[in-house]
């Protein structure tokens, strides 16, 4: 066990990762061991507590009940152990749990996927393949030979890359090379090869017939080893290549859609046809989809629902092929209007071709509805007519302005974090990027309603569609100030909105990272000690929503990897788990704001937080072994999510270690201060060239290096010598 004074000559010696006003490095708080708390300590919190701060940070915890101050822990695991080696009461942040929560599924993905989706994936590709070369054999229509043999094309793309020896058909030979050829090369927007229907395609005359290789680019854990990424290449085909059904009104786009739609009648007619490869594409849609946030208007179930109405009459597979059917199906299915969700919106406006139709994927296509908001929120043509434009006289300009060539002028050549929480519904964020001059373009406000009104129009259901939309689902209760009757002190001022903003923000950062295109290397995972130690009083963060969409998650996941028989001991177990904890602090929380009092069982929950959520990610060696990565080590990480109009600039997203937020706590046991953990955060612009990796942003930590946060977490933020 570590000693308290090898703890206390850590907090002194680190680095911080605040820059303050002065912009130098800053550093944690020295701290003594504390008594153990109870309901006769002392009236002066800090000095019981034994923590030495600085003289701004005791002015802030006297302002506003709470401090952060810079951690000096690896992760929150660390964090929380380190309490106890103080004798200091946890405070259970929503952070530590959004973290864990964030950490535990990406997890828990790469197992899934390692030990059961890829295998999957494999025999599917195989076994589509087969079929689609007897649909081509038992077809005499011309149109569906040809339509059989795209897709004898089609599939063999995937096969070849998860069996690099197998040899195409000489009749798709030419066509199967060259798509893998782009898919190496990463080529960006190119033809499509295996799209046999369209002869002489051109990008202004076709432009559905034109894919983006680049989105090959292999991404976090799938360069970890081979099968991985043959998995995330053959997923990433099945997404990108889609069948759109009427990509023109004008007669050539019309007999194109008409073909394409006959390949996805006869992918769908395969899954029909044999009830090994339903069952397998059901649980490999099923959980692509539920991890990745995906795009998809129309699936082989929608499609299969629809066929049994327009093609009933025969049983050949030339039946597809009869006009008037085969019109009425295409008819029927533009008529539907797909249900409106988080992803749904990522594609409501494609800019890159101009196309918007109905397509058919065989697997949903990975979308990024922030991503899509940056796009909408950065300076853009319309008509002719440009967007975004400044109309400040700001100098320096604002963080988002800079000078654009095609513009002739300076417009908002950059987003915010903010930006993404002004359109989930945080006033603050809007106030703060108003403040800063960020808002201060054309359009910029009319773009904003437009965004915010397509969020807020989404249902439940739309957010509880896959565990990305969850997860920032469950960021929204923490846009808003808190609300309720036991609200603690520490909670109702403006620096808690503040506070609130970067719990979000890093909590994103996160989610974005785990997709971000970057190698990641093997590394073995250490676990953290905790002591045995006299148990301290503890608070928990009181805001139930969050808590609770956390724990609808878990279950909701329980009950998919139940049904489809995916269930891995000692590893899908404790998602159940992960929802007790959840459920345990929602009831906790709830107590708090109806001023119930707290009982021994409430405070053991809470004592036994961090020793839980390292069990909670404490996976099985032997499969930590093939899916871990160096990036596991720390929660310092950084992602580029926006590269400039010029393509030499990307905007990074940062999080540091985990903060330390203490707060001053009066309740039946007495008034102590208690210790968190909390989610730092950084944005910064970086050269596109020159963009940090995991290990370099780490590395600016020890060297003092590190970026200031933003001027707006000051409020809560503090130098802690």
């Amino acid at each position: 066990m570590r000693s308290v004074w090898i703890t206390v000559a850590a907090a002194c010696c680190a680095a911080s990762l605040y820059g303050g006003p002065s912009g130098k490095p800053e550093r944690a708080p020295r701290v003594k061991p504390a008594p153990s708390t109870s309901a006769g300590a002392p009236s002066d919190p800090v000095a019981a507590s034994g923590i030495i701060f600085s003289s701004r940070a005791r002015e802030l915890l006297d302002r506003n009940g709470f401090v952060v101050v810079p951690g000096v822990e690896k992760d929150f695991v660390s964090l929380y152990a380190n309490c106890r080696v103080n004798n200091q009461g946890p405070f259970i942040t929503t952070d530590a749990l959004l973290a864990t929560a964030n950490t535990f599924l990406d997890r828990l993905m790469r197992i899934l996927e390692t030990e059961h989706l890829v295998e999957i994936a494999r025999s599917l590709t195989y076994r589509m393949l087969e079929i689609s070369r007897q649909q081509l054999a038992e077809a005499k229509n011309a149109e569906v030979r040809e339509a059989a043999r795209a897709n004898v094309s089609y599939f063999s793309v995937p096969t070849m890359i998860f069996n690099p020896t197998a040899e195409p058909d000489e009749s798709v030979q030419y066509e199967v090379e060259a798509e893998l050829d782009a898919i190496a090369k990463q080529a960006g927007l190119q033809c499509r090869a295996s799209l046999l229907c369209i002869s002489n395609p051109a990008l202004f005359r076709t432009p559905y017939a034109y894919a983006d290789y680049s989105r090959f680019k292999l991404s976090g854990h799938y360069t970890l080893n081979e099968e991985l990424k043959k998995y995330f290449t053959v997923l990433t085909w099945y997404g990108l290549m889609d069948f759109k059904l009427r990509p023109t009104t004008q007669a050539t786009g019309i007999a194109h859609g008409r073909k394409m739609t006959l390949q996805a009648l006869l992918i769908a007619d395969a899954c029909k046809r044999d009830s090994e490869v339903r069952r397998s594409w059901e649980t490999l849609y099923t959980f692509s989809t539920l991890f990745h946030t995906t795009a998809n208007e129309l699936s082989v179930d929608t499609f299969l629902q629809l066929m049994e109405r327009h093609f009933k009459a025969v049983k050949s597979i030339d039946r597809y092929a009869a006009a008037e059917p085969l019109t009425a199906f295409i008819d029927d299915t533009m008529r539907i209007t797909p249900p409106q969700t988080i992803s749904r919106i990522a594609v409501s406006r494609e800019r890159v071709t101009g196309v918007n139709t109905r397509s058919f994927r065989f697997m949903g296509l990975p979308t990024s509805p922030d991503a899509f908001v940056f796009r909408e929120l950065v300076f853009f043509l319309k008509d002719g007519k440009p967007h975004l434009m400044y109309t400040g006289n700001r100098k320096p300009l604002p963080f988002t302005a800079a000078p654009i060539a095609i513009a002739n002028g300076v417009a908002r050549a950059y987003p915010r974090g903010l930006d993404f929480l002004a359109v989930l519904g945080s006033r603050r964020a809007a106030e703060i990027l108003e403040s800063d001059g960020d808002t201060q373009f054309t359009s910029y406000p009319e773009q904003l309603m437009v965004l915010q009104a397509q969020f807020a129009a989404l249902t439940t259901e739309a957010w509880e569609a896959d565990l990305y939309a969850r997860r920032i689902h469950a960021l929204v209760p923490l846009l808003a100030p808190p609300e309720g009757d036991g609200l603690p002190e520490f909670m109702q001022n403006r620096a808690w909105l503040d506070k609130q903003l970067q719990t979000s923000l890093g909590a994103w950062v996160q989610l974005k990272h785990a997709t971000a295109a970057r190698p990641a290397r093997k590394y073995r995972p250490t676990t953290v000690s905790f002591p045995k130690a006299r148990m301290t009083y503890g608070y928990v963060e009181p805001h139930p929503v969050v808590y609770t969409r956390i724990a609808e998650m878990m279950d909701d996941l329980d009950s998919k990897l139940t049904a489809a028989g995916m269930n891995i001991p000692k590893v899908t177990d404790k998602v159940r788990a992960f929802s007790t904890l959840a459920e345990q602090l929602e009831a906790i929380a709830e107590k708090v704001l109806r001023r119930k009092v707290l009982d021994d069982a409430d405070y053991r929950v809470m004592w036994e937080f961090g020793p839980g959520i390292q069990e909670l990610l404490s996976f099985p060696e032997h499969f930590m072994k093939k899916v871990a990565a160096t990036t596991d080590e720390r929660t310092d990480i950084v992602t580029g999510i926006f590269t400039d109009l010029r393509q030499e600039n990307v905007l990074s997203q940062a999080v540091g270690t985990p903060s330390d937020i203490y707060v001053v706590v009066r309740d039946r046991r007495g008034t102590r201060l208690c210790r968190g953990g909390m989610f730092s955060y950084y944005e910064f612009k970086q050269s596109a060239r020159a963009q940090w990796s995991d290990e370099q942003w780490q590395a600016t930590q020890q060297n003092w290096s590190r970026q200031d946060q933003p001027l707006w977490t000051y409020s809560f933020t503090a130098n802690g010598q």
